[in-house]
């Protein structure tokens, strides 16, 4: 065999290992916008076992970040709870955020928004966590009113499911992690499979690619 005819095969063994190299030494996480809205159409809060519509914005301090786990990389800024939330067994039931914005006298925006991890092989990465700390609601049926916040030591764990090719095609809070309400019990929120699209254009979908 004479020897041009090893160029190619070589060729393709140097490019596996270029991609190979540059998957292993991707360091960061880039977003498609930094300006985010997450929306649930239902979160069930703990405690009490109230269900809500829940609208979440945001913005991050850029749109490439380091895979550093309890990095901040922004904030929630506006966290809002529909009016008209419901029990299991159909009692009537509230739930709202902490803000001036609702008119109770104290704020608790913004909330952090920590980088927790991913799962996946590289490059393929098919969920991105996050941590959101400071978060605090009140929660209350006819039996009970129960307030909780979430910390560094407790804070809710927001899983983004990543498709094919990098868009977030469901967000939802981690339930295998439990936060503590001041009624004394630990709980976990659940929620439906919630949408993250920008903030600007709730048609367009936030995307994830490794740098």
């Amino acid at each position: 065999m004479k020897p041009h005819r090893f160029v190619p095969v070589l060729l393709v063994v140097l490019a596996a290992l270029a991609s190979s190299v540059t998957s292993a030494s991707a360091r960061n996480l880039s977003l498609s916008n930094q300006h985010i809205r997450i929306t649930f159409s239902t979160v069930t809060f703990g405690a009490v076992t109230v269900r809500c519509r829940v609208t979440l914005e945001g913005s991050l301090h850029a749109r490439t970040h380091a895979k550093v786990g309890g990095l901040l990389i922004g904030y929630i800024t506006r966290g809002d709870i529909a009016r008209q939330c419901t029990e299991p067994f159909g009692v009537a039931s509230l739930a709202w955020f902490l803000t001036l914005a609702e008119g109770l006298g104290v704020e608790t925006l913004p909330w952090h928004l920590r980088y927790q991890g991913f799962a996946g092989t590289l490059p393929n990465i098919t969920t991105v966590s996050w941590q959101i700390v400071g978060m605090a609601w009140r929660a209350q049926d006819s039996t009970a009113s129960c307030l909780s916040i979430t910390t560094t030591a407790q804070p809710a764990f927001l899983d983004l499911e990543v498709g094919p090719g990098g868009p977030i095609v469901r967000a939802r809070f981690n339930e295998a992690h439990r936060i503590r309400s001041s009624c004394g019990t630990e709980f976990a929120l659940f929620s439906d499979g919630g949408e993250m699209t920008v903030l600007e254009n709730s048609s367009v979908k936030i995307t994830v690619t490794l740098i």
